[in-house]
């Protein structure tokens, strides 16, 4: 027999999917069927109701995110405790709910927009940098956004290809689904998958776009007179890096991945990478801008760090290269 605590959890997780139109007829129906079973199920019904009114509500996120969310929602209601009302958001992650109210502070962290393109609405997603954003889209793949990374997706897949749009980087784990591919469209490279797990970079800022694999197939594609051309298919634990200038596509296979794709697990890695490199990870990591000397180009650094402040990172770089650094309101410098 369940404990009270354990339905009143369940209760709260089911009421956030009848809101967000996700749940299935079976679970729709208990949800009915709770509500009419005393005047209290409707009064946490209706408070639930006006709340998710009043809120900006997300169409992904995992049953984790919302069990999170709902309970700090509760600490919000009269009926569950006396606090003062302020703005709810969760850390590094797409929120479930927040309240209108305030809102523009949120958006330092991320930023969600409508628009309405032939028809079809879009959603776009924006994970400002210092903060990583994990999405669950329509189909029930995911998504995690590299901080500065952008993504557009529509509010339902339909057609034969679920196709999402990338600026910056993401980690995408796709549900298979071999009647309607998942599309990864970038400037020029479009990565075309049915369910698997892979990492791609298409920065504008960039030259190129880099494709990691980590499991399952996934084809490389281009526009090509109007017409998508097939590139190369990718197997777990290759790397391809397509030049855009060029055109020219380069395929390795990669031993160790942890280098490209464990910024999903909040650890920042350097191998061997050069300052150009370093500086955009850490410009994008901490939400700093760095002045960098240009005798400190020609080095490369290695390092793996997780949740260390900018300061202790920069000094554990000091020693393998002969350099000082100063932070002024935010913006660090590097010299030697």
């Amino acid at each position: 027999m369940k404990t009270r605590n354990a339905m009143d959890k369940k209760i709260e997780i089911l009421l956030a999917k009848y809101f967000s139109k996700t749940l299935n007829e079976v679970d729709k129906k208990a949800v009915d069927t709770w509500v009419l079973e005393s005047d209290e199920n409707q009064k946490i019904f209706d408070h639930y109701q006006q709340l998710w009114v009043k809120a900006e509500a997300f169409t992904y996120y995992s049953d984790s995110q919302v069990e999170e969310a709902l309970l700090r929602t509760k600490k919000q209601m009269p009926q569950f405790s006396a606090k003062r009302r302020h703005l709810i958001w969760i850390r590094q992650v797409a929120a479930v709910i927040m309240l209108a109210i305030g809102l523009a502070s949120v958006f330092q962290y991320f930023i969600q927009t409508d628009t309405v393109k032939r028809g079809v609405v879009l959603k776009e997603v924006v994970a400002s940098r210092g903060s990583k954003t994990k999405l669950i889209l329509p189909d029930g793949s995911s998504a995690q956004l590299y901080p500065g990374s952008k993504l557009i997706f529509p509010l339902a897949f339909s057609g034969e290809n679920r196709e999402v749009q990338l600026t910056g980087e993401g980690y995408f784990e796709v549900q298979h689904d071999a009647a309607m591919p998942f599309i990864v469209k970038t400037d020029q490279l479009n990565v075309k998958v049915l369910g698997t797990e892979f990492n791609v970079r298409a920065y504008e800022d960039e030259d190129f776009v880099e494709t990691v694999l980590v499991n399952g197939k996934v084809a490389l594609e281009k526009r090509e007179n109007g017409k998508m051309v097939s590139l190369q298919t990718l197997k777990p634990n290759q790397r391809s890096v397509y030049l855009l200038s060029s055109g020219k596509l380069t395929v390795s296979d990669e031993l160790d991945l942890h280098k490209y794709v464990d910024w999903r697990k909040g650890l920042l890695v350097f191998d061997a990478d050069p300052m150009q490199e370093v500086v955009r990870k850490m410009e994008n990591w901490y939400n700093i801008d760095l002045a960098v000397d240009d005798r400190l180009q020609r080095y490369k650094f290695t390092g793996v760090f997780e949740d260390e402040p900018i300061d202790e990172v920069l000094a554990l770089m000091q020693f393998s290269s002969p350099f000082e650094f100063k932070i002024v309101k935010g913006h660090v410098d590097q010299e030697f």
